[in-house]
């Protein structure tokens, strides 16, 4: 068993760590427990920034999409005149409608809107592929291969994957806190205490793992990756 393609850490990660509060894993059978922790962590943090993050398709309907003309466009340019900005970035491409329809209106995209040359089309949905990768998913095929990947990220192509960014350091850096915090537990001595707080402080944390606040404090350092006001 490993955890699945989307958590925000791995396993491996963790225990890279060297912790001196807690042994990660001690046997296989604590595996699992690990592993939840990590998986319940990743979903707490991306309800806080109300995203999924590691890269998945995302389908949308076109009349909820609040395309807005560019005042700048010109036609003689390959701009597109229309843009809309959508709830998950960033994008690495669109799965639908397909670029060898001809007879559908198409959808480009940059890092993190969708564009279209006009707003008048028969196009109900659109779907695009959108969000990060770990740094141990070093290649579509590794990735492709993860625990909950197939078939959901069959679209994704190598050309994509190699224009997936890498999961942001302190989004990562959160998630090993709290990670850190989750598996040490809450009943530890005064010795545990200190080592958890040398713990977190390997992987840039200065907040006590253990004041009643902690996690508040934690997600409030990544708030610039949530969704814009504009939504």
């Amino acid at each position: 068993m490993a955890v699945r393609f989307d958590a925000l850490l791995s396993v491996a990660k963790l225990k890279e760590l060297q912790l001196s509060s807690i042994t990660i894993v001690k046997n296989d059978s604590e595996l699992a427990g690990v592993e939840r922790i990590i998986e319940q962590v990743s979903r707490r943090i991306e309800k806080h920034l109300d995203r999924r993050l590691i890269v998945r398709p995302h389908t949308v309907s076109i009349d909820r999409l609040h395309f807005e003309s560019d005042p700048g466009y010109d036609s003689s340019s390959e701009d597109f005149h229309y843009s809309a900005d959508v709830h998950q970035w960033p994008i690495v491409g669109v799965t639908y409608p397909t670029s060898g329809d001809a007879s559908t209106p198409q959808i480009h995209y940059d890092r993190t809107s969708l564009l279209m040359d006009s707003t008048y089309t028969s196009l109900y949905r659109t779907t695009f592929l959108a969000g990060y990768r770990r740094s141990d998913q070093t290649s579509n095929a590794v990735l492709k291969a993860q625990s909950g990947a197939t078939p959901l990220l069959d679209d994704l192509t190598d050309s994509m994957f190699d224009d997936l960014e890498e999961l942001p350091g302190d989004i990562e850096r959160v998630a090993l806190a709290l990670a850190i915090r989750d598996i040490a537990g809450i009943s530890m001595g005064m010795v545990g205490r200190t080592r958890m707080r040398q713990d977190l402080k390997s992987v840039g944390v200065e907040i006590d793992g253990l004041v009643a606040n902690f996690e508040d404090r934690m997600l409030e350092t990544i708030d610039g990756h949530r969704l814009p006001v504009f939504f």
